[in-house]
């Protein structure tokens, strides 16, 4: 689950977004949005497959690291909402999430284990910062750009 939020933490999310914006992913939102895609693709994908190795006769894991992509990504989503983003973006990886949640049921129908993605959305809650009333409201979806 999400930690205590550190200044390299901060300096960390704040150069790698740097370098998205110079890339212009926020600019295209064909982009923007392919880029949440991979971001999710990757962190439930990498989640999955060390659930499936942790299960009975599978390789042992360490319960924090199942887990560790998943959380690492609500970290670096809320981090682009509060950088300037705002509810704009979060509807957007919001949309993004539900959009790979649902194309992962069709395709895994009975294997399907929704786990993963209740982390990401827990996380993201605990990591977005609460009782702020409308500041997401107010913030320029532009500023990302």
């Amino acid at each position: 689950m999400p930690g205590v939020v550190t200044e390299a933490d901060r300096a960390g999310v704040t150069a790698f977004l740097t370098m998205l914006r110079g890339m212009g992913v926020f600019k295209d939102d064909s982009l923007l949005d392919k880029w949440l895609r991979c971001c999710l693709d990757l962190a439930i994908a990498h989640a999955n497959t060390l659930m499936a190795a942790a299960e009975p006769g599978g390789r042992p894991t360490e319960p924090g690291s199942i887990f560790m992509a998943v959380d690492a990504l609500a970290r670096l989503l809320a981090g682009v909402v509060v950088a300037g983003g705002g509810d704009l973006f979060l509807r957007r990886a919001l949309a993004a999430l539900v959009a790979c949640l649902l194309r992962d049921h069709d395709e895994r129908t009975s294997s399907f284990n929704g786990r993963p993605y209740m982390r990401l959305l827990v996380s993201l809650m605990a990591e977005l910062p609460g009782g702020s009333g409308g500041s997401a409201d107010t913030q320029d979806p532009a500023a990302l750009r």
